[in-house]
């Protein structure tokens, strides 16, 4: 009878040292679905929802609030907008600080943290920010 208890017990500590494993690596693959280090952007009904995980806009966005964008329309100066970067592979969020022609298809762009600006075509621009849910 005392083995039987044992054994019980035994089975019962491996289910529950299973269960923990199969747990922690559900939340593992579940915090890593709701997570990107990077942009990410999804499909709403008008405008798309972009989570801004680095602090290069300053006091205007914080890292992992969230940004609402739309079609990009006619660009203006001193806008926020979303573009995709492709040396980085990730979509940035930073201030249209200047256009090169006069149809805007050389763009110039700069977090407003940044020292450094970027040179960015207008083919890579997603949307202009709309509205920012601060967390």
């Amino acid at each position: 009878m005392k083995t039987n208890s044992v054994q019980i017990s035994h089975i019962t500590t491996a289910l529950l040292v299973i269960i923990g494993v199969l747990t922690g690596v559900l939340l593992t693959m579940l915090s890593s679905y709701f997570y990107n280090p990077n942009y990410t952007i999804t499909d709403t009904y008008d405008h798309y929802v972009v989570a801004c995980s680095s602090n290069s806009m300053g006091q205007v966005i914080d890292c992992d609030d969230l940004v609402y964008i739309e079609p990009v329309g006619k660009l203006k100066l001193g806008d926020i907008y979303v573009y995709y970067n492709e040396d980085k592979n990730s979509n940035v969020t930073h201030r249209l600080v200047y256009c090169l022609d006069k149809d805007c298809n050389q763009t110039i762009f700069k977090g407003d943290n940044n020292k450094v600006a970027e040179l960015v075509n207008k083919s890579q621009i997603l949307g202009r920010v709309k509205e920012v849910k601060y967390r």
